[in-house]
């Protein structure tokens, strides 16, 4: 199970369920928005990791779950979503205290995300 906070409240979901949540719709969006949300589904994952992970400090794993957020508000388009997790990413990549670990897996997700467009 995956422990992620949502805003005020804390849910849990497996790995399929984010999975399944970010798979896309291929009906009339097209292929775009389809490779948009797998990106940002694979983004999430490594940030998921992030987040479980002891041997990151709190500041990162808080950071980590700040950019699982920006990537699953609905109100803006998924290249603004991704930007705004960047940003965010940037910032903590740059930590000192961050481990060599966990910054290659921010830069994984950082990479993924740059792919996004609109």
């Amino acid at each position: 199970m995956c422990r992620y906070y949502h805003r005020d409240t804390v849910s849990y979901i497996s790995e399929r369920t984010l999975h399944n949540r970010f798979k896309g719709n291929k009906s009339k969006e097209g292929e775009k928005m389809s490779d948009a949300s797998e990106k940002m589904g694979q983004a999430m994952l490594i940030l998921k990791q992030i987040s479980e992970d002891t041997a990151t400090p709190r500041n990162i794993r808080r950071a980590a779950i700040q950019a699982m957020e920006a990537l699953q508000t609905d109100e803006d388009s998924p290249a603004v979503r991704a930007t705004n997790a960047i940003s965010i990413l940037d910032e903590i990549s740059q930590d000192p205290n961050c481990p060599l670990h966990s910054r290659t897996k921010i830069w994984n997700a950082v990479s993924i995300l740059e792919t996004i467009s609109d």
